[in-house]
């Protein structure tokens, strides 16, 4: 596939994400604001800190890995080999959901029955529905590395759109319930997502479409773990990139005679074996699931300080959460699916480990050019949520969970978060490419990088929490993604060195745009002052007005002075809809 179709559906796979992730957090949004007023703070945050933590933690240790390693290079592979790859998620998240089942069973604090009952049940639940969700690996690897939009599209929609109406139902209902609420909806979300996958893969493998795109799988038996069986007189076969070892039915036989048929069985035995798995695939995902443990320390680092070391109680903690996904809903709805697609891509353009003296000078041109516009768009988004999310943190917590947010720390937590999804947006993408060009090695040592990061990242939230309340999480926060943009930043300006390209020229936007984004935040600080938000109603929409105007005015002089920013997002992430319009 050229790198240009694959530059387009890639921008088309993370513009219709990134679509789907606003229906998804709108959807979460609105949930959480119906829940805030049925239910206590201290089930919520039980249920989006504890229970969730153990959910996210048993599913990205099992599997994250695994996506990374099985989406590098071409779809043109041994897909056998890399499906039977993809089948060992689910032994590993077993494991892990055993394993942390019985430590959040039995060596965390157990929460008071009376406020939030049933949590035994909650944790089997979440634990179980880590593993029915490891059910679909191998069909959302293939859908993904096929670039199936649509399918991502209905199949997550789906299992949102039912785990939020049972979710809603039973608290209407049974309010008392209590977890049992949250743990079927979210074994619903599981069942739904991996039902989606495997109706699909039986209706689409060998149908005509798939003859017609020549699909690398044909049977549904396919998509199951298996032996490779040679077909030409080979007793065992496999990938040049893997063994070298292969024998013919002669060669078979003078084995056998010469080393007795016990032998020469447990022979064809280990090269069965050998021959189950790309090893080459296999060594890249033992180095990235050595990195795994450290990234999820990295991602949910407050969760882990405020789960083992109890330094929030629950009633915080679920303040705490709402008002991070509150604050995230950006990050999650256009940064995450612009990391996760053009990973595809830049995994697909340009080949790992490689120097850039030995890359097609045209894929690197248009990485770079692609590297470039996405640091210029993810940065500006940042900026602009940070300049007017100053302002407008309080109001907006006061609009979506009455006092019981917009009092107390809450606005200074979506402050502070308005300035993080800077760093986040930043972060995506330069580890993003980084991740798509590094070799084994590299991973490896980016391993030691990490542990030095987890190490200081814990006891940096540990203090701060103690000195800054819940403030403090998202302040180490600030700190951990600092240095991670410093490395994948340096290792970015190391590839492109011995190129005349400079893709991170994207992080310097125009002055006069700088100006106005101050000039703005200023203004709407001291519209804040005036207007906000005990005023009343008439004193808050003019503060909105305000704000409003500052917008407009930043979009425009965007559009003054990023001209070539704006034809890249309108001719790759917008084009399908103009023309829908037209």
């Amino acid at each position: 596939m050229a790198a240009q179709d694959v530059l387009g559906q890639t921008a088309r796979l993370a513009s219709s994400s990134a679509l789907l992730q606003v229906l998804f957090r709108a959807v979460t949004f609105a949930l959480n604001a119906f829940t805030l007023r049925y239910l206590s703070r201290e089930l919520l945050g039980v249920v989006n800190v504890r229970l969730t933590l153990l959910y996210s933690t048993v599913v990205f240790l099992a599997r994250e890995a695994f996506r990374r390693a099985c989406l590098s290079g071409s779809t043109k592979r041994n897909w056998t080999k890399t499906i039977n790859l993809l089948w060992l998620t689910v032994p590993l998240g077993v494991f892990w959901s055993i394993f942390l089942g019985l430590v959040w069973l039995h060596l965390l604090e157990v929460p008071d029955p009376s406020v939030v009952p049933h949590y035994q049940a909650g944790v089997v639940a979440f634990a179980l529905s880590a593993v029915i969700e490891l059910l679909g690996e191998p069909c959302w690897v293939l859908a993904q590395a096929h670039l199936f939009v649509r399918l991502k599209v209905i199949a997550e929609s789906l299992s949102v759109v039912s785990k939020c109406i049972l979710t809603v139902t039973l608290v209407i209902l049974y309010p008392q319930w209590g977890l049992y609420i949250f743990s079927l909806a979210q074994l619903l979300y599981a069942t739904v997502l991996v039902m989606c996958y495997v109706i699909y893969f039986m209706m689409f493998l060998g149908s005509p479409e798939a003859t017609k795109k020549s699909f690398p799988v044909a049977r549904v038996k396919a998509l199951l773990p298996s032996f490779m069986e040679d077909e030409n007189n080979h007793v065992a076969t496999q990938h040049p990139a893997d063994h070298k070892i292969s024998l013919t039915k002669n060669e078979a036989k003078k084995m056998r005679l010469q080393q007795g048929r016990q032998h020469f069985e447990e022979y064809l035995q280990m090269e069965k074996i050998k021959t189950f798995v790309n090893w080459k695939e296999a060594r890249l995902t033992w180095s990235f699931f050595k990195q795994s443990f450290l990234k999820q320390i990295l991602t949910e680092g407050e969760r882990y300080v405020m789960t083992f070391l109890n330094v929030l109680n629950f009633g915080d903690q679920g303040v705490y959460d709402i008002v991070n996904n509150l604050g995230s809903l950006v990050a999650r709805f256009i940064f995450l699916p612009i990391e996760e697609s053009f990973y595809v891509f830049f995994a697909k353009v340009l080949e790992r480990g490689k120097p850039v003296k030995d890359q097609k000078q045209d894929d690197v041109a248009m990485a770079a050019n692609v590297l470039e516009l996405l640091l210029k768009l993810v940065l500006l988004i940042g900026l602009t949520i940070s300049v007017f999310g100053y302002a407008y943190s309080q109001l907006a917590l006061d609009i979506y969970g009455g006092s019981i947010l917009s009092s107390g720390t809450g606005p200074d937590l979506l402050r502070c978060y308005s300035l993080y999804v800077l760093f986040l947006a930043v972060n995506g993408v330069t580890e993003c490419f980084t991740f798509a060009l590094m070799c084994k090695e590299e991973v490896d040592r980016y391993n030691f990088v990490m542990l030095a990061l987890s190490f200081l990242f814990l006891c940096i939230s540990y203090f701060l929490t103690h000195w800054q309340g819940s403030v403090g999480f998202i302040l180490a926060n600030c700190f951990n993604m600092a240095i991670r943009i410093a490395h994948s930043t340096h290792y970015i300006y190391h590839f492109f060195k011995e190129s005349t390209h400079r893709p991170l020229a994207g992080l310097l936007p125009s002055p006069f745009l700088v100006l106005l984004y101050i000039i703005s935040g200023v203004i709407t600080a001291f519209s804040e002052v005036f207007f906000c938000c005990d005023k009343g109603w008439m004193a808050r929409l003019v503060h909105i007005a305000v704000g409003a105007l500052c917008f407009a005015a930043t979009i425009v002089t965007m559009f003054c002075t990023e001209t070539k920013l704006i034809h890249f997002v309108r001719s790759q992430f917008l084009s399908r809809y103009l023309k829908k319009g037209t």
